[in-house]
């Protein structure tokens, strides 16, 4: 939604976030009060209202077309990544529904509330469950920038991460790099020394067990050091790795 906006010269205005945003509010009342109630709907609104509106809030605090917020959005935290911002708005969001009678609204916050940010479920996924009735299964099929169903082109260094395309992978790099460190083919061969290592354990005698996991062992750890000194910047533009179709 936020790169929507950013993209789109209309909705850039002020003026027209703010007509936007109230006609969200609007519609997102006539579906409670309406005769058949459509909790589903009306969440739907009041979610693309509370987008619009932090859009309008950095619009009116920034002036890099919304730059600053997408970086905010997409920023992982150290350690593995996960959004915690995104994921805070998006339980904002939850909270902010101005009616608190409503079964969906109180199905949604006994999902993610005794739960810590970044924990399963997470309150991105408990939402899109809710709107759309599928379960959410966060894999190849979604893009990692915009959230796209769909996206098919996985990060070409890591293979971890895929995206719909190369404006995402580049928006998505900043945070991105700091996780993308282990190539695939490293990765296999400490995970397939790892295997040899057990697999001699288990049918050889002692001393000569012992003996190869010193051996398996200097070899991971030499594996670990190569990919350490590996860094992505130095096989790749700052713009990052570009995905490829796998």
């Amino acid at each position: 939604m936020v790169m929507l906006v950013k993209e789109n010269p209309l909705l850039l205005d002020v003026v027209a976030l703010e007509k936007c945003y109230h006609v969200m509010d609007l519609l997102c009342e006539q579906c409670v009060q309406q005769q058949d109630k459509n909790e589903v709907l009306a969440m739907k609104m009041h979610y693309i209202s509370c987008i619009l509106q932090k859009c309008l809030a950095f619009l009116q605090e920034c002036d890099d077309k919304l730059d600053a917020l997408l970086e905010r959005l997409l920023k992982g935290r150290d350690g593995d990544g996960f959004p915690q911002y995104q994921e805070k708005f998006i339980w904002d969001c939850i909270r902010k529904f101005p009616y608190c009678e409503a079964t969906l609204l109180q199905q949604l916050v006994q999902s993610i509330a005794p739960l810590e940010i970044g924990n399963n479920p997470t309150a991105f996924s408990v939402l899109t469950q809710a709107l759309t009735g599928q379960m959410v299964l966060m894999n190849t099929e979604y893009c990692a920038t915009c959230g796209d169903r769909g996206a098919d082109m996985k990060c070409s260094f890591c293979k971890m991460v895929v995206y719909c395309g190369q404006t995402c992978q580049r928006l998505h790099w900043f945070t991105h790099k700091s996780q993308c460190k282990t190539p695939v083919k490293q990765r296999d061969a400490q995970f397939n020394s790892q295997s040899q290592l057990r697999e001699l354990s288990s049918n050889a005698d002692n001393s000569d067990a012992e003996k190869a996991a010193s051996s398996m062992l200097a070899l991971c750890l030499g594996l670990s050091e190569c990919a350490l000194q590996h860094s992505p910047s130095d096989d790749h533009r700052e713009d990052g790795p570009c995905a490829g179709q796998d």
